[in-house]
């Protein structure tokens, strides 16, 4: 690098209206500037001299306010033109005072053009007195309306960001441009020598989120403006680098800036500590995850019956799924998350066809659904399952309706199908015991837990805990964060469940488990319903065989 790290330098920034910086033309400075006008440009808008190169304590801030213009109302673009020069030499290229050796220059656009943001369209579904005095409670904006509602190709629009963050790397690297990364090396200006570089500077678009820009138009009159400037260290700078090329990768295969910008949230906002424990347990929860498709797909399908387990359990989770499906679409979520809730609830659908046998009939309703019982255990389950979800829906059901009735009259949708996923998706969150209740009453009565492995019951108190932490850490619906916590109550009540019962091998746990010393052995119920459908089995053959014989002897009487 040309310059060393003890060298004194000078920041200059000048704002524009056009991408070139006319050198020629009179140049205004903060005391030319007069409030409730137009600013007038090129505005410089900061000199700060004397900064120390490598001195990474130095950091140098203003703030303005800038009158927008007439053109910068209507999609107008405002450049930053940022200098750092050795102390002693000029910016302006016109001047005596200038070495192009001694000058590193960047152009940054403040405006950014990106697609009119989509606004959902909320209305009362029903007019009360509220909605009836106040229009404007009961109907969108025109911008709302127009956005919703055209179905013309989207617009582009200028949008602006208050935060300017401007960063200089004073480390003097070795560097093989030939070897770097291409996100590493496009803000790496190379010498003439080919062996040399200038200080990289940057314009630090890393904290940028995208729930912190609005739209310029013309209602706005002033743009508000910080900039900040500060040294950072050699691998930072790689290190964002590299992250926003990993953004816009995500972006590309379909993660929307929303989920992008939550993740720079959960940066900025989390411990240090905290966010590495995460990152760790993320990964081994990605990890389980798949594991648990895996192992659920080949238990489903070498299964047999549903001992110890809930169907109506299985058909709840498969409502739940769809639900959540459903409600992923109509909310536009990324094809990642809406993918990966889609196998879900695929799989939920799979796994009846192992819990029930399908019978087809010549008449209406033409099919038949029949559960594979096997054995008296199975049907004490079910039993106790039906009692469970009986008790149940005297409950929640005056609740859900209580729920629908409330969000109707009192809050906005985008139309009725909104409504009823929206509805029935508050009723999942905060309801959601029902899906869960059943198999702890299944063990009141049975007066027994299933057999758990020491694995598989470290798999599920991990996944808890992980919930947990999600819930404090990602920004989330209040009701996804209760259900988090509903699942806590249902893990402490199984966890006393473990210390009062007995553990019983021969049942299966939610896994499809058994214990290893009973995987084997048949025990007195399945001998009995072994003996019970060969005794069927006989006489059905031998109902058969008399029936053929009578038809028979009319036959032989005719021969004769």
């Amino acid at each position: 690098m040309y310059w060393p790290t003890t060298s004194l330098t000078d920041l200059t920034i000048y704002l524009t209206e056009d991408a070139v910086l006319d050198w020629k033309s009179r140049t205004y400075t903060d005391a030319d500037q007069v409030p409730g006008q137009p600013s007038k440009f090129p505005w410089k808008v900061l000199d700060e001299s004397d900064v120390k190169f490598g001195d990474y304590t130095d950091e140098r801030i203003k703030e303005v306010e800038i009158v927008c213009s007439e053109r910068l109302q209507t999609n107008g673009t405002l450049y930053a033109h940022i200098f750092l020069t050795r102390t002693t030499y000029s910016p302006n290229a016109t001047s005596n005072d200038f070495d192009d050796q001694m000058t590193t220059y960047v152009r940054k656009p403040l405006t950014r053009f990106q697609p009119k943001r989509k606004v959902a369209k909320l209305k009362s579904l029903i007019k009360t007195n509220a909605t009836a005095n106040d229009p404007s409670a009961a109907s969108p904006t025109t911008e709302e309306e127009d956005v919703v509602d055209s179905k013309e190709p989207q617009s582009w629009i200028a949008f602006w960001h208050p935060n300017v963050t401007i960063s200089v790397v004073p480390e003097n690297q070795v560097l093989q441009l030939a070897s770097l990364p291409p996100p590493i090396v496009k803000h790496i200006r190379p010498a003439s020598d080919g062996v040399h570089y200038y200080p990289v500077l940057f314009v630090n678009d890393f904290w940028l989120m995208q729930e912190h820009m609005y739209p310029i138009n013309g209602t706005i009159k002033s743009l508000p403006l910080r900039l900040d400037f500060y040294q950072t260290a050699w691998w930072k700078y790689m290190m964002y680098m590299q992250m926003e090329e990993s953004f816009k990768a995500q972006e590309a295969m379909g993660n929307g800036k929303s989920e992008i910008d939550e993740i720079k949230r959960m940066l900025i906002e989390t411990n240090p500590i905290l966010l590495g424990i995460t990152m760790v347990v993320t990964a081994l929860h990605s990890v389980f995850d798949m594991l648990a498709f895996k192992n659920d797909i080949q238990f489903w399908r070498a299964r047999k019956d549903l001992e110890g387990l809930s169907l109506r359990t299985i058909v709840s989770n498969i409502v739940v799924q769809v639900i959540i499906f459903l409600y992923l679409l109509d909310n536009e979520t990324s094809w990642v998350v809406i993918m990966s809730s889609g196998m879900g609830a695929a799989i939920e659908i799979w796994k009846v066809h192992k819990a029930v046998e399908v019978e087809r009939l010549p008449s209406f309703p033409f099919i038949k659904i029949k559960e594979r019982v096997t054995n008296k255990r199975v049907t004490k389950t079910q039993e106790y399952d039906k009692i469970a979800f009986t008790y149940l829906s005297y409950a929640f059901v005056p609740l859900m309706i209580g729920y629908a009735i409330y969000s109707l009259v009192y809050e906005q949708h985008k139309s009725w199908y909104s409504y009823v996923l929206g509805t029935l998706v508050g009723f999942v969150y905060t309801f959601g015991f029902i899906t869960m209740t059943p198999q702890l009453y299944i063990n009141y009565r049975l007066k027994s837990v299933a057999h758990m492995p020491w694995k598989t019951f470290m798999y599920k108190a991990l996944n808890t805990f992980i919930d947990d932490l999600f819930a404090f850490i990602i920004k989330m619906p209040t009701l996804h964060r209760l259900a988090c916590f509903r699942d806590d109550i249902i893990f402490v009540i199984y966890l006393y469940q473990r210390w009062v019962y007995p553990e019983d091998k021969r049942r299966r746990n939610e896994f499809g488990q058994v214990g290893d010393a009973c995987a084997e052995e048949e025990d007195e119920d399945d001998i009995e319903d072994k003996l019970l459908a060969e005794k069927e089995e006989k006489e059905k053959s031998g109902a058969t065989g008399s029936a053929d014989a009578g038809a028979g002897a009319p036959e032989r009487k005719k021969d004769k």
